[in-house]
């Protein structure tokens, strides 16, 4: 190619001056590096285009490589919200319940949750509270109810996947809650023009305890919705199991009892979460 684009700037230059002038083999030695001069001017000037064109494809292969690393690093702070249905130990307190007559309670219950989720790189913060419905058993027209408050959560992740759209985070955390149950039996009421008449009528029995508990498990994340701006949605899905490592003993209306119907509320628990930053 270097001898062609000689030959045509010879050429060109013959054509325009010098054809009007001396023959090419007449031309002062002057001439010829004036000539030569031209000519490296004129590959200066290709270099420069083509560094040019090596300067803006790796330009946007630079662009590239910082969205996709962008993605993957990806900060954010979101409002959470998930359903989570937890799997409670129950089994020896359905015995009970048996032998009093009322049929069992079912060892799942299902509950709402709203929280925090801080992103920083590959750790994931998350602070939560999650309400459970009671699971209630009749008989007749007595009721007893079980209810467990996740009143207080911490989980800490770390992304040992972490693309752009998926986000894959074992954790672990730690939670403060409270385990209820209340027995309600009605009766006749005999005289309910008194106090005493009508506490006769309806007799209720409430306990509860105080627990704290580690949680480990996974999470997957996916980013429904993402962009490299301030917003997006992302779609979380969780499986964990709890266990106690500080326990209150049950109490009634403030007293403490003996009695302990062996529930481990939130045994494991999965949950489904939308975030919204």
């Amino acid at each position: 190619m270097r001898k062609t684009l000689t030959i045509c700037v010879l050429f060109l230059c013959c054509l325009s001056g010098f054809a009007q002038s001396k023959p090419l083999d007449q031309m002062t030695i002057g001439q010829i590096d004036s000539v030569q001069k031209s000519i490296e001017r004129k590959y200066a000037e290709l270099d420069s285009i083509r560094n040019a064109y090596k300067l803006d494809s790796l330009s946007y292969e630079l662009h590239k490589l910082e969205l996709e690393v962008s993605g993957k690093e990806k900060n954010y702070t979101a409002f959470m919200v998930f359903t989570q249905t937890s799997f409670n130990k129950v089994s020896s307190f359905n015995q009970e319940l048996q032998g009093l007559g009322f049929p069992t309670l079912t060892s799942h219950s299902t509950g709402i949750g709203f929280g925090m989720a801080i992103k920083r790189k590959r750790l994931l913060h998350e602070g939560f509270l999650v309400v459970n419905f009671n699971n209630k058993v009749s008989k007749g027209d007595d009721k007893v109810w079980m209810s467990g408050e996740n009143i207080f959560n911490y989980q800490l992740g770390f992304a040992v996947l972490n693309r752009k759209r998926f986000q894959l985070y074992p954790f672990a955390g730690i939670s403060y809650g409270l385990v209820s149950i209340e027995l309600r039996k009605k009766r006749n009421m005999t005289d309910p023009n008194s106090l005493e008449g009508i506490a006769q009528a309806i007799n209720e029995a409430r306990i509860s305890k105080n627990e704290i508990q580690i949680n480990t498990g996974l999470q997957l994340d996916y980013h429904y919705s993402f962009n490299n701006g301030l917003s997006g949605l992302i779609i979380g899905l969780k499986y964990g199991l709890s266990r106690d490592v500080l326990s209150d003993n049950y109490a009634a209306n403030g007293t403490k009892v003996n009695y302990n119907p062996d529930i481990i509320y939130r045994n494991t628990f999965l949950a489904l979460s939308l975030k919204i930053y």
